[in-house]
């Protein structure tokens, strides 16, 4: 069965990593930007997204650039309309999406290790293609050379 996992969201992940580095906890961050514990979980775990003003006042607490997390919230506004034309228009492959959210959270080795078994399997792959054309082609020519 292929693992499913649910999109957090690129805001979400940014506030989440920014309260992990400073040691606060949601009923901390709500404190901090005068909402209800509700609005701050929800916010963390991606279930909503932010007022333009609440970003600004995000921004300060977590010590974020406004640019960047206003960039976020736009990136989930689109990937929550169309997941699959998000991608496409990123010009990447909706596929592999679960790699794309993944990969800056992976460290130097795991990256070498999955962008190595992607090699091996393309080699193989190539491999496979190959020799499967050149048995094509061996039996397109000895159906011209019996005729």
């Amino acid at each position: 069965m292929p693992i499913q996992k649910q999109y957090a969201g690129f805001f979400s992940r940014k506030i989440e990593n920014a309260m992990l580095t400073r040691g606060l906890r949601i009923i901390d961050l709500s404190d901090r930007i005068g909402t209800t514990y509700e609005t701050a979980r929800k916010l963390v775990k991606g279930q909503v997204l932010p007022s333009r003003p609440l970003v600004v006042v995000l921004s300060k607490v977590l010590g974020l650039g406004t640019r960047e997390l206003r960039r976020a919230v736009a990136a989930d506004r689109a990937h929550r309309v169309s997941p699959r034309l998000f991608w496409l228009q990123q010009g990447m492959n909706p596929e592999l999406e679960l790699l794309y959210l993944e990969w800056e959270y992976l460290n130097d080795e795991e990256r070498k290790r999955i962008t190595d078994f992607a090699l091996n399997l393309a080699t193989k792959y190539s491999a496979s293609q190959s020799s499967s054309e050149l048995q094509f082609q061996s039996v397109q020519s000895g159906k011209h050379e019996s005729h």
